[in-house]
């Protein structure tokens, strides 16, 4: 009940206390309004779930109900339901009404597009041409780190966006090559093409795949797996990888992707070499340090008058985030035209600067991915699984990012499905794995995007740029997009010292360690085994936590009867019951996660901490009852009841008495089927620990009583269990 505080008192010190009472006289008309009908199959004139205990959902008299402004039906307190303004749809109507609201879940632009206004174009038109004057460049480049002709960048850039903008349900998601993905292709197609025998290919060079085929085939395995991913509704796996373990990964590969551009951006790549084809980052690191003399002067000026612009315009845009048209700047397409005007007017190319050169604009051909050789089939899959399983994370963590900030919701499944069509669709069109890109879809959540209209229109760009455009890159120096490709790998280093100062400030020892194994991996070994260590460390550490159950022993708060905490939260307000051990089972049992519970019910009898070393002395003596407080144990299976029932026996050939508190009524019904009821005994199921432990304190007083021959117990302050 709420009591008003007196007249003058200090906690209402300026409140009129009569108007408070007139307030708490009034009586309030309470409207209830009906649960939405849906159009599923199993829908019928009554409501699943009621609006509230007690309250009737049929027809009453007594208290008629009205239409709102809207036209929705509301219910009197009673409950009645206006039906009148329900049509009486027949069974085609209502299949095809399913059908179109089936449509426009699956199918999100059947749902916007309707409703879309010219206002929203005008953000999605700036929007999209702004990611556009991004992408290009990037496109560009990341084409060529993926050992692919600079337009297969493009093509990757056009056709996932346009698929992405009809499935998708990100309204910021930027589809499109990424630095890390377009690395791994590379680094496939490099390995692909060394492992053939030279002999074989120049004798029969259409027989085997070209760079080309193996990026089509690669684009077609990554969007089936992701595809079968979000239709068989695993979208939760986007959360297998720890942060530790996902920063150490993308630290190393920004670190490799930086010594693997220095070679160009010297323009050492023009002389003759003894590199080894896998070098690792150290061995290109001492190569350009040991030939830095015989650098192209000219192409280390452009590469590092570009860097230093580059960085230069991050730094200005993050010390002044508030200047709005600092943000729009495009410095990465400023570069771009720039320096291809400074190009052509200086003849850069007559001077030993290469150049991007002639490039046919066509709109790509559909052609079908051809199948691979046999012997490159587990190769070219498990390459498939790595660049979908990064992708799929740094997708789904942006389009969760981004719909958070701007307060829509996004479906990681439907999303699964979406960038599957899109690299489907995009592996016939000549591109390589397209996801999402951070960077991207910063720039355009910052340039109001509204819907995804802007990703279509920013694939419109690139179309454009594909059909008429390309000829104004020809005097485009390359190494120009080697130091975009540089200064995109600096962009993915700008958050480790923060996370590695987090990690270290919280002792997070385990993240660290982790993260030092990734990044050494990586670097000194392959990005393959990098990305294969994390899933592995990822997914044992996910078993490991699983396949431990979480229990606690509880002791009784110092002053208090009825108050039981962790002892380990509290050691030192809390009492431990001499010789009774209370137990809280905090989750669900199952068969993953009983199979220590034996063990580390042991530790807890005999230390009461299982932060405790096993090898010290037990510090317990040898408890002879056991209380389970099961109140955050919702369910359990067949193993678990099992593994239960071993351990109630193994107590009770002991001589220890086994209670359980909170244990709820289904779960009490699977104890009597398996037989556990019995063996605990029916009547040791209390509702509270104090009743648990009144009844063990007289079950001993009995049996000492008992055993003496001198006196009996009084029954009336008994506690009976149910």
């Amino acid at each position: 009940m709420v009591t008003f505080p007196n007249e003058g008192s200090p906690l209402l010190p300026s409140v009129n206390t009569q108007s408070l009472q007139a307030r708490r006289g009034s009586v309030h008309q309470v409207t209830f309004s009906p649960l939405p009908r849906g159009t599923g199959e199993g829908d019928s004139d009554h409501f699943r779930y009621p609006l509230t205990p007690g309250l009737r959902l049929g027809r009453d008299t007594t208290h008629s109900s009205t239409d709102d402004e809207d036209g929705d039906a509301t219910v009197g307190i009673h409950g009645s339901i206006d039906r009148t303004r329900e049509g009486n749809d027949g069974p085609v109507a209502s299949t095809w009404k399913r059908l179109a609201t089936r449509l426009r879940y699956y199918v999100p632009i059947v749902s916007w597009l309707p409703e879309y206004t010219w206002s929203a174009l005008s953000h999605d038109l700036r929007a999209g041409i702004t990611v556009s004057c991004l992408l290009i460049p990037q496109a560009l480049s990341y084409g060529s780190l993926a050992k692919l002709d600079p337009i297969n960048g493009l093509y990757t850039a056009l056709i996932p966006n346009l698929v992405y903008g009809i499935f998708g349900t990100s309204r910021h998601l930027a589809m499109g090559p990424e630095a890390l993905i377009s690395t791994l292709m590379g680094t496939i197609i490099t390995d692909y093409q060394h492992t053939l025998d030279p002999n074989l290919t120049d004798s029969a060079p259409d027989a085997f795949l070209s760079a080309a085929g193996v990026a089509r085939v690669v684009c077609f395995l990554v969007g089936l797996i992701t595809f079968l991913m979000g239709i068989f509704r695993l979208g939760f796996l986007d959360s297998i990888l720890s942060k530790a373990l996902l920063r150490g990964f993308v630290t190393a590969v920004a670190f490799v992707i930086i010594c693997g551009q220095l070679i160009p951006l010297t323009g050492l790549n023009r002389i003759p070499g003894d590199l080894p084809l896998h070098a690792s980052p150290v061995d290109k690191v001492r190569y350009v340090v040991a030939h830095f003399q015989q650098s192209h002067w000219i192409t280390l000026g452009i590469s590092v008058s570009c860097i230093a612009f580059l960085v230069g315009c991050t730094l200005l845009k993050r010390r002044y985030r508030r200047v709005g048209w600092l943000q729009q700047i495009p410095e990465i397409l400023v570069t771009v035209v720039v320096t291809t005007v400074l190009s052509y007017v200086l003849g850069w190319q007559d001077h030993g600067v290469a150049i991007f050169g002639n490039v046919e604009a066509r709109f790509p051909h559909p052609t079908l991915p051809r199948i691979p050789e046999p012997i490159f089939y587990k190769d070219l899959l498990t390459s498939a699984m790595l660049i979908s399983t990064i992708g799929i994370v740094e997708s789904i963590i942006i389009a969760r990012e981004y719909a958070s900030k701007n307060h829509y919701s996004v479906s990681p499944n439907r999303e699964l499905v979406a960038i599957g069509l899109a690299n489907l669709a995009g592996c016939v069109f000549g591109a390589f794995p397209a996801f999402g890109s951070l960077a991207r879809s910063r720039l355009n959540d910052r340039a109001k995007a509204r819907t995804q209209m802007s990703g279509v229109i920013t694939g419109l760009v690139v179309l454009v740029t594909i059909l008429f455009l390309l000829p104004c890159f020809h005097y485009l120096p390359r190494t120009v997009l080697s130091a975009i490709i540089f200064n995109t790998a600096l962009s993915l280093l700008t958050k480790t010292p923060r996370e590695l100062r987090f990690l270290y400030r919280v002792g997070a020892w385990h993240d660290l360690t982790l993260f030092t194994l990734i990044f050494v991996s990586t670097m000194l070994v392959s990005v393959e085994v990098g990305i294969l260590l994390a899933v592995i460390l990822s997914l044992l550490t996910v078993l490991q936590r699983t396949t431990v159950p979480r229990i606690t022993i509880l002791g009784r708060r110092t002053g208090t009867k009825d108050q039981f905490v962790p002892i380990p939260d509290y050691p030192d307000s809390v009492e431990h019951v001499e010789g009774i051990m209370v137990v809280r089972i905090e989750e669900p049992l199952f068969f993953a996660n009983t199979g220590q519970l034996q063990a580390r019910l042991k530790r807890l009898e005999l230390f009461g901490d299982l932060a405790t070393h096993p090898s010290e002395r037990a510090r317990l003596p040898p408890a002879s009852a056991v209380v389970f407080d099961v109140e955050q144990m919702p369910d359990l299976d067949a193993s678990a009841l099992a593994i239960l029932r071993e351990i109630v026996e193994s107590y009770h050939l002991r001589k220890v008495t086994v209670c359980f508190v909170h244990l709820r009524p289904g779960l009490f019904t699977a104890f009597e089927r398996s037989g556990l009821s019995e063996k605990v005994g029916h009547g040791l199921f209390f509702t509270e620990v104090p009743e648990a432990l009144h009844y063990i304190e007289q079950s001993r007083s009995f049996t000492s009583v008992s055993s003496g021959g001198e006196a009996q117990v009084d029954t009336d302050n008994e506690t009976t269990p149910y």
